[in-house]
């Protein structure tokens, strides 16, 4: 699977080059989707240009956050998090 996905990925940096675009490795993380009951146990090695990608346990993607387990857990917790933010900005009002 690492070597699959690591060659895959070369592909994607040698189509970057070509058409002049780059990628920011800092930027660039991915994640292992599995059940809750499951532990992730893959030590997955993902390298784009001999750098390292980190793994996360849950990632944010066009403003939502997902985690492995594909539950909203993180993105109440974002939610609730911004809602007491404006309720205390009311409260001062």
């Amino acid at each position: 699977l690492e070597s699959c996905i690591n060659e895959n990925l070369l592909h994607v940096s040698s189509w970057l080059a070509a058409n002049k675009l780059s990628l920011n490795i800092d930027k660039t993380n991915f994640i292992i989707f599995h059940p809750p009951q499951k532990i992730s146990n893959y030590t997955l090695s993902i390298k784009i240009n001999g750098k390292c990608i980190k793994k996360e346990k849950y990632i944010k993607y066009l403003g939502i956050y997902i985690d492995s387990h594909l539950s909203w857990k993180y993105q109440i917790l974002h939610i609730v998090k911004k809602i007491k933010r404006c309720i205390r900005v009311l409260s001062k009002i």
